[in-house]
């Protein structure tokens, strides 16, 4: 396995360790998870520009790639459900993982004709703002832990911050959930031979 494929495999490996740190509750979780998160995305941003520079593009990182990204971004939404003060609506996540269901079929269902679809230019822009949104989100959620654990004046502010970054989630998480789908628009349309051929 060459350099790129193993950075796309442990990132996967980590999207797991991250969903450890975010959803089990002990002193500095969310920063751990930060760390696990920043760490996953940073193989995300090498492991196909090495692919490229090395000359090392392969079907298997093509097909791995974006399927790890998927898993990464999966665990950050579904988890953000339920872990206070997010809390986000469910049917937002519903939107953006029903999106990725759809597309890995398409790919699946291309990969069966013998064909590797890549992710477009709508597909890298939409992971992009969903890894920037989730690492906002981390960052809000470490920093409230911070206060919680050490700010002496945290039993009056706290119930406004947590206010504020529920709030702020929910608009953040909206903006994703939109070009998420309108990402998975485009790829069905452009890719509409695979399954109007198979109907």
């Amino acid at each position: 396995m060459n350099l790129p494929n193993k950075l796309t495999t442990m990132r996967v490996i980590l999207a797991f360790f991250f969903m450890a740190a975010l959803l089990i509750d002990f002193p500095l979780s969310k920063t751990l998870a930060l760390f696990f998160f920043s760490l996953a995305s940073f193989t995300d941003m090498y492991d196909g520009v090495l692919a490229r520079k090395m000359k090392l593009e392969s079907d298997y990182g093509k097909l791995l790639d974006p399927v790890a990204d998927k898993i990464l971004v999966s665990i950050a939404f579904v988890s953000f459900v339920q872990i206070a003060p997010v809390q986000l609506a469910a049917w937002l996540v519903i939107v953006i993982v029903c999106r990725e269901f759809v597309v890995t079929g398409l790919r699946m269902l291309a990969l069966s004709k013998g064909q590797v679809l890549s992710a477009d230019k709508w597909g890298k822009s939409k992971t992009i703002l969903q890894i920037a949104v989730i690492t906002l989100i981390l960052i809000l959620l470490t920093i409230r832990e911070f206060l919680s654990l050490y700010s002496s004046t945290w039993g009056v502010v706290g119930p406004l911050i947590d206010a504020r970054i529920a709030q702020g989630a929910f608009w953040l998480t909206c903006g994703v959930a939109a070009l998420t789908a309108y990402s998975g628009f485009v790829y069905l349309s452009d890719n509409r031979h695979l399954y109007m051929r198979s109907a």
